[in-house]
């Protein structure tokens, strides 16, 4: 598989994956619009050759889109398949010597806003954010090494702040906080997909990296930080080193997150002592609230979680995560099946994913993507005297501006299915399957 960024943006470009646009653009707002229009309008992944003020190049959208996802793992017949076989392989980081991103490093005067193009999302972000950068630190106690993505402010010079609010890295925090000591932390920007999605995967705290090189089918090449002693992928684009100071906590924010909403929180301040890029560095920029966060957080919740439901309910055919809903709405196509069953496996999304506040079940005859399907299924199968569960206890989403502190989350549980209880009366209009193909070869030319 791809052993660096450089590799796969390669591919995107020959499989006419990637829009490049000439156009010298700045970090401030200009890159995030650029990245927005040229997703919602061409489906594309944006290259941009110049970055106003800096010696970088830069690529957005990068798994804005699920064919993406699909040439990031090669391509395969069935990818939810492919994926739960290599998931099932670990294989551990190799240790390497030197590494690319390591070609250039300053460990001096660190003034982060001169050294890489941060990007401003929007207009009410209060400064320049790392939202793409994994995060990767070390367990104080038992000195086992992970990673995660976390959102980073700029705070100017050398200064951080970092929002820790999930696994493994807030628990390693505060357990340095707890002895008093800062966490040594570095933040990677620039990686191949793979390592990048096994980044944001809910699993054990020591086998990220590993998870990343199953699923590429090779170990993630490692190398040692120049100010301390964190491991980091050798083939990254860019690294900043430093810590997370314990006891001191500032105003983060406001920045606008994914859920789409301005959040300001009282976070852990850090102090950057090292940046190492490669000579001709890329940025990945991941703009919040756009396609490509929907689209990671979409995949993997259904790659981690699809095959144990299909175990327990032989029906489900499919689950869906909508663009923007963070997993807080869930809807799922189900092939014939008792009422009562669909209850049960509601409450089973439930219990594995306890922030999803809306979960929508449908025949398999409703298409789940586009949303005017499921709004027919809505209208015309849902019974709402019958088919809806309201409760509280479901768990909050720290950036779900809806979430009342202190107080359980209340969800509901939509059963829009009808074909169980009778085929006939509920069978889709449609024309004969050898018609409709025979039209849609006539009209592909037409059409493309």
């Amino acid at each position: 598989m791809f052993r660096d960024l450089r590799e796969f943006v390669d591919l995107l470009q020959r499989e006419g994956e990637l829009l490049t646009v000439a156009e010298e653009l700045s970090p401030n707002q200009e890159i995030s619009a650029a990245i927005r229009e040229v997703e919602e309008r061409k489906g594309k992944a944006l290259r941009l050759p110049l970055v106003s003020g800096y010696p970088f190049s830069l690529v957005g959208s990068l798994l804005g889109h699920r064919r993406r996802v699909e040439l990031a793992f090669g391509n395969p017949r069935d990818l939810l398949a492919l994926y739960a076989e290599r998931r099932q392989h670990l294989i551990p980081p190799k240790r390497v010597n030197d590494g690319p991103v390591k070609e250039v490093v300053h460990s001096h005067n660190i003034d982060i806003p001169k050294l890489a193009p941060v990007l401003t999302h929007h207009e009410g972000d209060v400064g320049p954010y790392l939202t793409s950068a994994i995060a990767v630190a070390r367990d104080p106690e038992t000195g086992k090494l992970s990673c995660g993505i976390h959102r980073v402010q700029i705070k100017g010079g050398d200064r951080i702040g970092v929002l820790l609010n999930n696994p493994p890295i807030a628990a390693y925090f505060r357990k340095a906080e707890a002895n008093h000591k800062p966490l040594p932390i570095a933040f990677v920007i620039g990686c191949d997909p793979l390592t990048l999605l096994s980044s944001v995967i809910r699993a054990p705290e020591g086998e990220k990296f590993a998870i990343g090189g199953g699923l590429a089918s090779r170990p993630i090449e490692m190398v040692r930080c120049v100010t301390s002693d964190l491991e980091v992928p050798a083939h990254a684009e860019l690294v900043l080193e430093g810590e997370i100071l314990p006891g001191v906590r500032e105003t983060e924010g406001p920045f606008g997150e994914s859920s789409g909403y301005y959040l300001t929180f009282e976070c852990p301040v850090g102090k950057i002592t090292a940046v190492t890029h490669r000579k001709d560095p890329i940025y990945h920029a991941l703009v919040p609230f756009s396609g490509e966060d929907s689209t990671l957080s979409a995949f993997l919740w259904e790659a981690e979680n699809l095959p144990q439901l299909k175990q327990k309910f032989p029906s489900l055919v499919r689950i869906h995560i909508p663009p923007r809903s963070l997993g807080l709405s869930v809807l799922v196509a189900v092939e014939p099946m008792p009422h009562r069953s669909v209850k049960a496996l509601i409450q089973a999304v439930w219990d594995m994913m306890p922030v999803a506040k809306n979960v929508v079940v449908v025949d398999a005859d409703v298409p789940l993507e586009g949303g005017a399907d499921v709004w027919w299924a809505l209208s015309t199968r849902l019974r709402a005297d019958e088919g809806l569960w309201l409760e509280k206890g479901g768990r909050g989403m720290g950036i779900d501006p809806s979430v009342q502190a202190g107080q359980p989350v209340p969800r509901v549980g939509i059963d829009a299915t009808a074909m169980a209880e009778d085929p006939v009366l509920f069978r889709r209009v449609d024309v004969a399957k050898a018609v409709r193909e025979k039209v849609s070869r006539i009209l592909r030319p037409h059409l493309e």
